[in-house]
């Protein structure tokens, strides 16, 4: 038995397979030359392994790259956003309050600023 790596049309791996080496293969063979055992190789088959620190391995002209974009790497690298804790929600709640009280505060002193001026008036 021997692992290989199995990728897409377009070059990109999929999974690792493990093959049975075969007496008479027949197709595409690979034959393992510090074995000499003889594996027949499906369609999208790799025989090397591809290098460590690869986020998306991706097998074109004969030899491994990245494959995953700098806009891709760098959201997989970004720490998850943890839930806020109810602790940072009961302080949140509180803060809209307070908001929502200063407004209303505001809108009455400005109700009777215009209450005075008209009473000023008359």
């Amino acid at each position: 038995m021997r692992q290989f790596y199995r990728i897409d049309d377009d070059g990109y791996y999929i999974e690792p397979i493990v093959l049975e080496a075969v007496e008479n293969p027949k197709g595409d063979v690979y034959t393992d030359p510090e074995t000499n055992l003889s594996y027949e190789l499906p369609p999208n088959t790799v025989i090397d392994s591809f290098p460590d620190g690869l986020f998306r391995p991706r097998f074109l002209d004969g030899k491994w790259s990245e494959g995953a974009t700098e806009e891709e790497i760098e959201e997989w690298m970004r720490p998850p956003e943890r839930p806020a804790t109810e602790v940072e929600l009961i302080a949140q709640q509180v803060t809209d309050q307070e908001l929502s009280d200063m407004e209303q505060w505001q809108s009455i002193t400005d109700q009777e600023i215009r209450l005075a001026a008209l009473e000023g008036k008359a």
